[in-house]
Parts: structure tokens; sequence; C-alpha cells
């Protein structure tokens, strides 16, 4: 309690040294922040947390919070398709300190579905681009911690079946499926 340190507002958080990137929320009991860079400092090193009030008054909590090592997209299977394509995205750290993997894209264009996620390995459905394009992937965790690959996945131009042949059959029957891409 006492969060505020007597005053109204939290007008800075410092993790480690560093200002916070958001403010997302604040009330004397919790105050919710997205961290910021970590750059230039010692990883998983426990660092202070300063919640810093409109009064000048400091909360602090040594050793409160540890930034941990970025996670790596490493390689994503297919890295073309369309929708619908099932996708295997490899690496390490992939839950950026999280449990599951919630959101995505890829090129751009909204995951259709997240299947499963671990630290290693996350398979999801590629989404409805509509357009043959290019772009990164991106893993978005629970915790809102978020991985990118550049350049990661394509988005190809739709199939198009055009004819079957023959257009009835049995058991057994070759059937003929034409058309283009």
């Amino acid at each position: 309690t006492n969060l505020l340190g007597g005053g109204s507002a939290i007008v800075n958080v410092i993790l480690g040294g560093a200002s916070v990137l958001e403010v997302r929320s604040q009330s004397d009991n919790e105050v919710v922040v997205v961290a910021g860079s970590q750059f230039g400092r010692r990883r998983r090193a426990a660092v202070d947390v300063v919640l810093v009030s409109n009064t000048g008054a400091q909360v602090v909590l040594s050793g409160g919070f540890s930034y941990l090592d970025l996670g790596r997209i490493d390689s994503v299977i297919p890295a073309d398709g369309i929708e619908g394509t099932l996708v295997t995205i490899l690496g390490s750290r992939l839950l950026g300190g999280g449990t599951e993997i919630t959101s995505g894209s890829m090129a751009g264009t909204a995951l259709k579905a997240v299947l499963s996620s671990n630290d290693t390995a996350v398979v999801v459905i590629a989404g409805a681009s509509g357009a043959t394009v290019a772009g990164d992937v991106i893993l978005t965790a629970n915790t809102g911690a978020f991985i990118t690959k550049t350049s990661g996945f394509t988005y190809q131009a739709a199939g198009n079946v055009t004819s079957v042949t023959p257009s009835f059959g049995q058991l057994n029957t070759a059937v003929t499926v034409a058309g283009t891409r």
C-alpha cells in the first residue's frame, strides 16, 4: 500500500536505471507498467524498482525485477504460404518470460490461430492476407512481451482450381486436378 508515496499520481517508474515505456494503470495498491529497454544492462541480474510520485517521493524495491535474455526466432517453416498454412516457428525464449503465445502476425496479417506454444516452438495457422506480401513474424506472449523475426514470412497468391477430370468416379479412379496459382 501507499505506492503513490503520498501523492496523487506516479510520474515515472524506473527498472534498473531505465524509465519504463508506459504506465498502464496506477493506484495506491498496484502499478502496472511496460518494461523498457534492457540495452547495456546485465541480463538476469536483479535490478531495483523505483516508483516516483508527483510529490517527488520514491518507493523502492531493491532487486525487485530481473531482465531476461531476449527471445529469438531462428526459423519459420514454411517461410511462405497462404491463408490456412500450418506454420512452425522455432527459436529460443519464444515466450518472453510468459506462459503462452496469445497472438501474433506474419507479414502484417494477424494469425488465424495459435495451436501450441512453448519456449522453443510455436505452431500457428496463417491468417487471411489477400495480397502477395513479405514481412515480419511477430509473436506476443501473455505478458505483453513480443519477439520479432524481420522478413520471416511471405504470403503467396492463393491457388485456383480450374478443372477436375473426370468429374465423377469410384474407388481407385485416377483424378486429375488442374489449376493456376
